[in-house]
């Protein structure tokens, strides 16, 4: 660490892991023009530094010091060698730490003038790199152009915290940046500028305790990796609570996991990160793969008024936080663009291993098309209630049908007569319904298993189904031939039931697969609908 002699003005080297740092004062400006650089103070003679518009911040600085009897004083401008690419990316890996270890910072307003303006149109508070240097030190201390003293960040709390949209107890007290959840710190970020846009990202690491290399010339890519690297060090979803700009032209959108700035991250974000449990999510070549997370929604969308998954976050004053997603393929998410939903979700589903794809790309829609493409279609039926499906991994219930891999065998089927495979790895999948008569409700099971229906009442075997639907088979169903040892009966069942409503009414009950459409994505494709029959005896 580089700290000039307030008193020489000279620069002096200190190991800044060593204890042995004398105190020192620090400032917070915006650059402008003419600036005294680290090469300008090591070169230059004195007089020639003197001449230079940004001498004046250095010689103010220093007075300041002496006045807070302080003998060292850091400024960016000059006390980092920029023309060292490691020494620059170490000192910016740093800075954080280095404006809160400083005894007192002091903010300069070049075009403060009180009485002449408001003070929250400075630009100081439209830059990235001064968010760290109002959060990080301890104390800050305010001066205006004419280097009069104007207030302290104790002292301006309230002004501040309505400028800024940070609250005031946090501004009095930086230990509590790290107990705010990822999304509210980025929210404080959003619409700030810098320079170069890598430093959108740059400016960030101290507050979000990240250290990692600095590659300029990667534009955007920086602020994504930052967020892989919160990711890797964070349980806090709400990393993935952003907002989107809905399209001009009503078309889907289907964005990436992660924010494209800290702009897409609104001032409404939760302040406490999200509780639940222990969620375990990486970064992998398919796409962020979340386990344990049992949070994917199945949510009545009333303005489109339709099926929709939502994924929770979290909670903020017992309001879900929800992004919207649709389902790609077999346990296969992407984020849709239709934005953020705070609202109660219908239902939760155990589904807790899935993956999100990080970046979508134009062939995730040929995907979407292709698993839906002769897929079974459960059409809409009052009377038969859908409960539950195993394996829940290739249901959607957004567009009602179980998806199919490229691997399986379910593309191309030509006529319901054909053994047809849903998933090259799965046995068999099965359904539950409610099926309403009258005041009389019954439940009844039917297994689809290569093209083939087998359908029996629950109470009829009701341990069976039990094991059948538990928890352990909703990602990957039971064996058909683990199931038949514990129903033996099993290939005696056919696709239709008799069932007893009372002594003098009977109804039996058939499934089919007839050919027919579905509409995906304004396009029509072809499926197989699931339909019932019902005859009254």
């Amino acid at each position: 660490m580089r700290l000039i002699n307030s008193k020489t003005l000279q620069l002096h080297e200190f190991e800044q892991s060593s204890p042995g740092i004398p105190r020192y004062a620090i400032l917070s400006h915006t650059w402008g023009d003419d600036e005294v650089t680290f090469h300008d103070m090591t070169s230059k003679h004195p007089a020639a530094l003197a001449r230079k518009k940004g001498y004046a911040k250095i010689w103010q600085t220093c007075r300041l010091a002496q006045q807070d009897n302080l003998e060292y004083v850091w400024i960016d401008t000059c006390c980092i060698d920029k023309s060292s690419s490691a020494e620059l990316s170490e000192s910016i890996n740093s800075m954080f730490k280095w404006y809160a270890n400083a005894a007192i910072c002091y903010v300069f307003l070049f075009e403060f003038v009180a009485g002449e303006r408001e003070l929250r149109a400075c630009r100081w508070w439209t830059r990235g790199w001064t968010l760290q240097e109002l959060l990080a030190p301890g104390i800050l201390a305010f001066y205006d152009a004419g280097w009069t003293a104007v207030g302290t960040k104790q002292s301006l709390t309230r002004e501040i915290s309505d400028i800024t949209g940070i609250g005031q107890e946090i501004l009095l007290r930086p230990s509590q940046i790290f107990l705010c959840s990822v999304s509210q710190r980025m929210s404080w970020a959003a619409f700030r500028e810098t320079t170069r846009i890598e430093d959108k990202a740059y400016c960030l690491l101290g507050i979000f305790g990240i250290h990692m290399p600095l590659l300029y010339g990667e534009g955007p890519m920086a602020f994504r990796r930052l967020q892989e690297e919160i990711i890797k060090r964070s349980a806090d979803l709400t990393i993935f609570f952003w907002g989107v700009t809905p399209s001009d032209d009503g078309k889907p959108q289907y964005l990436s996991l992660f924010a494209e700035s800290p702009d897409a991250f609104s001032s409404d974000a939760p302040s406490k990160p999200a509780t639940l449990g222990f969620p375990e999510f990486v970064l992998t070549n398919k796409g962020v793969f979340f386990s344990n997370v049992s949070n994917l929604a199945v949510i009545n969308d009333l303005e489109r008024g339709d099926v929709i998954y939502g994924f929770l976050l979290g909670w903020d004053d017992q309001q879900p936080l929800i992004i919207i997603l649709r389902k790609v393929g077999p346990g296969i998410f992407c984020r849709d663009g239709r934005g953020l939903v705070r609202g109660e979700a219908r239902r939760l589903s155990t589904t807790n291993s899935f993956y999100v794809l990080a970046d979508p790309e134009l062939i995730v829609e040929d995907a979407i098309m292709q698993s839906r493409q002769h897929a079974p279609h459960l059409r809409h039926n009052e009377q038969f209630q859908l409960q539950s499906v195993v394996p829940n991994h290739i249901w959607d219930a957004a567009d009602h049908v179980f998806l199919y891999t490229p691997q399986s065998t379910f593309q191309n089927v030509p006529s319901p007569n054909h053994r047809v495979t849903l998933d090259h790895e799965l046995a068999t999948a099965a359904m539950v319904f409610d099926v309403q008569f009258g005041s009389v409700t019954v439940s009844l099971v039917i297994f689809f298993d290569e093209g083939k229906f087998k359908m029996f009442e629950w109470d009829s075997y009701t341990e069976q189904s039990e094991l059948l639907f538990r928890k352990q088979n909703l990602e990957k169903s039971i064996p058909l031939s683990d199931f038949r040892k514990l129903m033996p009966c099993f290939d005696s069942l056919q696709d239709g039931v008799d069932i007893r409503l009372s002594d003098d009414r009977h109804v039996h009950i058939t499934v089919e697969l007839l050919s027919g459409t579905l509409q995906v994505m304004s396009k029509e494709v072809d499926v197989w609908d699931i339909v019932f029959k019902v005859g009254m005896k």
